[in-house]
């Protein structure tokens, strides 16, 4: 009787809570719904514990369907327009989004070698665990693994080729030694110009 009293006391505790979190905290579906207990950063900002796709999805970038032909973003870097850009987006393993493309491109000059600063700032949503995000550089659809950022590692300068477009991969170049769901919200920022 008491083990059967306690189960619709914690049910009727979750119901309340599911509508509490909707109501009060900005979720629109609650732990399992589509905002999580606290909209879509989650309980511990963006990538805590509960956002886009609830509890148990919450860890689960969404497929953005960009690619190596089809970048998220492509921006023409000069010396008198843009001569920086930021892009913040997430990546998730071993489900979801595993990995985002963004495309710059520099004018031809005289001087094919052309340096860029590469930050990638990420925030993991577990304990890393082994995991480690990577942008390496793609030029003229190559992938040319010299040219990397790791997360967190500070501003990296890299020279590229000016006669070719660049494109940056973001990816797990590490999983999780646990295969732990992880997501990570990064945002990747490309200075060719000071």
């Amino acid at each position: 009787m008491k083990t059967r009293n306690l189960i619709i006391i914690l049910a009727a505790a979750f119901s309340l809570m599911m509508l509490g979190c909707a109501d009060e905290n900005g979720g629109t579906g609650g732990m399992a719904g589509t905002g999580g207990m606290a909209g879509t950063g989650g309980m511990a900002g963006a990538g805590g514990t509960a956002g886009a796709g609830g509890m148990a999805g919450n860890l689960i970038a969404p497929l953005d369907n960009d690619s190596l032909q089809n970048p998220a973003v492509s921006e023409f870097l000069s010396i008198t327009g843009t001569r920086d850009f930021a892009y913040t987006d997430q990546i998730s393993y071993p489900m979801g989004d595993t990995e985002d493309f963004v495309e710059f491109e520099f004018p031809n000059n005289s001087n094919p070698a052309q340096q860029v600063m590469i930050t990638l700032d990420c925030t993991f949503s577990e304990a890393q665990n082994g995991a480690i995000v990577s942008a390496t550089v793609w030029e003229d659809g190559v992938e040319d693994i010299g040219l990397r950022a790791d997360c967190n590692d500070g501003e990296q300068t890299l020279t590229v080729d000016n006669t070719k477009v660049q494109t940056v991969r973001i990816y797990f170049s590490g999983t999780p030694t646990d295969d732990e769901q992880t997501l990570v919200d990064y945002t990747i920022t490309i200075v060719g110009f000071q």
